[in-house]
């Protein structure tokens, strides 16, 4: 069973995903044939125009951070890791997640660590830090389709 919000998979007795909170309702269970955002088939974005995509980090803490493939389409941002720099426990880090632009309240200059980051705040207060090879690309890039000017 997959999340009808995000995509991923979730246990058929889980009454919330574990990735994004959508409360799974009465829509009854979305199969990876026809949810095209389901997180093992990365490459779909829905349909939608891409409109940057490449290799960034997740900077995750100071110490810890995640090396992975980052797309972002008209209207979402997704995420992907495909190598662990950690220190501890991993814990309930997701491997990939995605968010809605209309869901982002801020993007700004940011620093964690010694890593130099573009913070992406969500209105829900939870903050991604991502360094990008190109970091100019990714603002024009997400400041053109982000609905907030």
């Amino acid at each position: 069973m997959f999340c009808t919000k995000c995509g991923h998979e979730i246990d058929a007795s889980s009454r919330f995903c574990s990735f994004c909170g959508q409360e799974k309702g009465n829509a009854g269970p979305v199969t990876k044939a026809n949810n095209v955002a389901a997180s093992s088939n990365f490459g779909f974005h829905d349909g939608k125009r891409l409109v940057c995509e490449g290799r960034c980090t997740w900077v995750y803490s100071p110490v810890n951070s995640f090396l992975g493939n980052a797309k972002l389409t008209e209207d979402t941002f997704y995420y992907k890791r495909t190598m662990v720099s950690v220190v501890g426990s991993l814990g309930n880090v997701p491997k990939e997640f995605s968010f809605n632009l209309s869901d982002i309240a801020n993007i700004r200059d940011g620093k964690m660590g010694i890593s130099d980051t573009l913070v992406i705040t969500l209105y829900s207060g939870r903050e991604f830090n991502f360094s990008f090879s190109n970091k100019g690309l990714w603002i024009k890039s997400l400041k053109s389709v982000w609905p907030i000017k």
